[in-house]
Parts: structure tokens; C-alpha cells; sequence
């Protein structure tokens, strides 16, 4: 996404009649800069945490003035998954300032109030030129905020959220890429409150993304290939899947009667010395899907294929499996 918009920026896309796809430059600038997706989510009234852009120290001791601790920090980075800290003092306040100074190219970064604790929701939605949306799926990480989405086991479809809290999330992601003018997927993340309805929005990517595969895999919706539909111009009517896929019409939302659930795999066993605190920074090296009628056989599924086993952590499972 970054090297998109820079090489929009610096006139090689136009200079050798290349178009960008999905989403024009002037929108994408929005979702890179900060500041100003949060004018933009804040016109199209979704809230969003307290966040400034600091230069140096003195402006970050400024703002938790302002908010109070907890906060997170990250650097201004090329790289749109960076690593965050979270801070809950001084001393932690200043190493990660150190840190993310150094890893900035324009010398800033971003501090913002910390949400550790919400629930972790994302979205998952595809909409065509002529603004007509749907949603593939929702998706629910088992850990709240705090732990990396990557490091988290995740469930599809989403398992605790009442209907009017799925129903607020899923109207709030089509009204983020109305104000976009995403053709094609977009990917949504949520902070969502364990003791109300209310609700943050923590990230916007509108390209494929790890989670936006996971979806298609859960749902068995081809997504690749009707956003590449939609991004060449074409309506979610116009759109004809492959003959595999006959359950479905490309403009309607699939429906799932399965759980699917991920979890990651850490690479530990082989690298002892690092540290296993699971936090903002992700450390898994990849990740195994279970899918199953349930929660439980979904999990277990999952567990076979990952570095865990359902014998050594559900000793029932061990009963079923030596009767069978």
C-alpha cells in the first residue's frame, strides 16, 4: 500500500499510463496518513481513540498528561504492520519512544490512548463501483486488545457479539469504504467494549490481508476473484462465479453452518531464549484452521495440526478418542 501511493505521488504511475486499482490515490493518502483517516472517521461519526503525532519526548509526555497511561506507541513506518508498545510508565514511555524514533524514517510517531482489554472484532466486506456492499464475514480474536490479531486464535463467525453489536459493526464497515470509495475488499478492525455497545475503530486496510483470506476460507466465498471483478469496474450483479461455487450468487452474503477457528503457531521449541509474553509485537510463524459443527471440534481439529495436542490440554478428548 505504501509503495502504491508513493509511486502514485512521485508521477510513475501516471508517467507510463498505469491506473491504480481499488481505490484512487487521494483516498489511499487517507488511509496512510493518520491523521487525516481520523478527520475522515470522525466526519463519518465512528469514533476513534485519543492519538497524536509526536516529534520528540517532551510532546509525548504531553499528551499522557492529557489521557493518562495506558498508552501505545508506534513508529511512523513504510511498514503498515508495525510494532507497537504498550506503556504503562514512564520508564516503559521512554524505551518505547527509543526504540520507534529509531525505526521511523520521518522521525515521528504515533501515541495514542490504549483500549487493552476491548474486544478484538474485524470485518471483512467487498463493495463495487456503484457502491453496492455486502459483508463476507466477521471474524472474533479469542484475546482481547493487546495481543497481536497474528498471535490470537480466531473465530469465524464471530461467537459473542449480540446481533445490534454485529449489526453496528457490519453498518459502520460499509459507511467506511462509502467514504473510501472501495472497489473490491476492505478489511476492518474494531475495538469493541465488553460492557456496552460502544465501539472503536482500530485499523482500515483496503487490500487483502491475512484475515480477509481467512474469510474467504471460512466461508468458502471466492473473494480474489470477484474483487478483481469489481476493481476492473464490473457490479456485484454482473459478476458470474465459476461453476464450483454454484451455491452462490456473487451479490449475496454467504451464510455459514460450520465454525472455523485458527491458532497460531510460535516458534519456542526452537528458540528458547526469547521472550513467550504474548503482546502488541506478533511472534507466531504461522498457523493451523479447524473446522467442525462446533467450537470444541473445531478447536480440536485445529489442535492436531498445531504444535499443541487435545490429549495433553483436554484430557475428555483423550477419553473419546481411545473409545473410538
Amino acid at each position: 500500500m505504501q509503495i502504491a501511493w508513493q509511486l502514485s505521488e512521485s508521477g510513475v504511475l501516471s508517467s507510463n499510463n498505469v491506473t491504480l486499482l481499488g481505490i484512487k490515490p487521494a483516498d489511499l493518502r487517507k488511509v496512510i496518513d493518520n491523521q487525516k483517516l481520523r478527520e475522515l472517521l470522525t466526519e463519518i461519526n465512528e469514533r476513534v481513540i485519543a492519538s497524536r503525532i509526536v516529534a520528540d519526548d517532551n510532546e509525548a509526555m504531553d499528551f499522557v498528561r492529557e489521557v493518562g497511561f495506558p498508552v501505545i506507541v508506534k513508529p511512523i513506518s513504510a511498514s503498515h504492520d508495525t510494532s507497537r508498545f504498550i506503556c504503562n510508565n514512564t520508564d516503559e514511555l521512554e524505551d518505547a519512544l527509543d526504540v520507534s524514533f529509531k525505526r521511523t524514517y520521518i522521525k515521528r510517531c504515533s501515541i495514542e490512548q490504549s483500549i487493552v482489554g476491548y474486544k478484538e472484532i474485524e470485518m471483512v466486506g467487498v463493495r463495487d463501483v456503484n457502491g453496492n456492499k455486502m459483508l463476507v464475514s466477521g471474524l472474533e480474536d479469542m484475546d482481547p486488545i493487546g495481543i497481536h490479531s497474528g498471535d490470537s486464535i480466531i473465530f469465524a463467525p464471530t461467537q459473542t457479539l449480540i446481533n445490534e453489536e454485529y449489526q453496528a459493526l457490519r453498518t459502520a464497515t460499509f459507511r467506511i469504504m462509502d467514504s473510501l470509495n472501495v472497489t473490491g475488499t476492505c478489511h476492518v478492525q474494531f475495538a469493541q467494549s465488553r460492557t456496552d455497545s460502544n465501539y472503536f475503530v482500530t485499523k482500515v486496510s483496503p487490500f487483502f490481508t491475512r484475515n480477509t483470506m481467512l474469510a474467504a476460507k471460512a466461508t468458502g466465498y471466492p473473494v480474489t476473484y470477484v474483487s478483481s471483478f469489481l476493481e476492473l469496474g464490473y457490479s456485484l450483479t454482473e459478476v458470474k462465479l465459476p461453476a464450483k461455487y454454484s451455491k452462490y450468487l456473487a451479490f449475496m452474503e454467504p451464510t455459514m453452518d460450520h465454525v472455523l477457528v485458527r491458532i497460531p503457531l510460535w516458534p519456542f521449541r526452537d528458540i528458547n531464549d526469547v521472550d513467550q509474553h504474548l503482546n502488541t509485537l506478533m511472534k507466531s510463524v504461522g498457523s493451523t484452521i479447524g473446522i467442525g459443527r462446533t467450537v470444541e471440534e473445531a478447536i480440536i481439529k485445529s489442535m492436531h495440526s498445531s504444535q499443541f495436542s487435545p490429549r495433553d490440554i483436554l484430557p475428555v478428548s483423550q477419553r473419546l478418542m481411545t473409545m473410538m
